[in-house]
C-alpha cells in the first residue's frame, strides 16, 4: 500500500472521528450522555464534544414549559358523588439528570410492556393521583376550581420535584356531575363550581 493511500485512509478516519465527536443539541433541549452504559454528562444547547463509539446519547429532554391536557375523567368525592374533572397542567424539567434517572420504577417504565414513559406521562400520573386523593377528602360542595387546581399543583409539584420536574400550574376545567351520580347535591355542586370559575 502506497504512502498516499495510507495518508488518505488516515485522513478519512480522522475526519470521521471529528464528525462523530461533535454532538449538536437543539435550542431549549438537553442531551443525556452515557459512557459505558452509565450516566456521564448532560449536554446543553449548542455543540458538545464526546468520545466516538464510547459516549452515547440516551435521550434528549425538552427544557421548555410544556402543556399537558388530561381528559375529563370520573372522580368519586368523599360523599360518594361522582364528578367528571378535566385538568390542564403546565410543567418543566429543571433537573435533566434527575428526570431520567430518579423517577420511581412505576413512573418510569410500564409494568406490562416495559416501555419507558415520557416525562409528560409521568407528570400525568402524578397529577391524576393528586386529584383523586384531593377529591376523596372534599365532598361535592368542595372549593372552586382555582382552589382545587392550586392544591393539586402543590401536591403534584412536591412529588415531581423529587425527580427534577416542576409542576408550575394546574387548571381545573369545569366539573360536571357524572351521569351515574345520584343525590341532592348535584345542582348545588354544579353552581358552586361555576361560581368559582367565573371569578375575575
Amino acid at each position: 500500500m502506497s504512502a498516499s493511500v495510507v495518508t488518505i485512509v488516515v485522513v478519512a478516519v480522522a475526519a470521521l472521528f471529528a464528525v462523530l465527536a461533535v454532538l449538536p443539541v437543539r435550542p431549549m433541549q438537553a442531551a443525556v450522555i452515557e459512557r459505558g452504559g452509565r450516566f456521564h454528562a448532560v449536554a446543553g444547547p449548542g455543540l458538545t464534544l464526546r468520545v466516538p463509539f464510547l459516549d452515547k446519547v440516551r435521550t434528549t429532554v425538552d427544557l421548555r414549559e410544556q402543556v399537558l391536557h388530561i381528559p375529563a375523567q370520573p372522580v368519586v368525592t368523599s360523599d360518594r358523588t361522582s364528578v367528571s374533572i378535566g385538568i390542564t397542567a403546565y410543567f418543566a424539567v429543571v433537573d435533566v439528570r434527575a428526570s431520567v434517572y430518579d423517577r420511581p420504577g412505576d413512573l418510569y417504565r410500564e409494568s406490562e410492556s416495559g416501555r419507558e414513559r415520557s416525562v409528560g406521562e409521568s407528570v400525568e400520573r402524578v397529577v391524576t393521583l393528586a386529584l383523586r386523593e384531593f377529591a376523596g377528602t372534599d365532598g361535592s360542595n368542595g372549593p372552586a376550581p382555582d382552589i382545587v387546581g392550586n392544591r393539586v399543583r402543590d401536591e403534584a409539584d412536591r412529588t415531581a420535584m423529587r425527580w427534577g420536574v416542576r409542576v408550575r400550574r394546574v387548571e381545573v376545567r369545569p366539573m360536571e356531575p357524572s351521569p351515574s351520580s345520584h343525590g341532592p347535591h348535584h345542582g348545588q355542586h354544579h353552581t358552586n363550581i361555576h361560581r368559582g370559575s367565573n371569578k375575575p
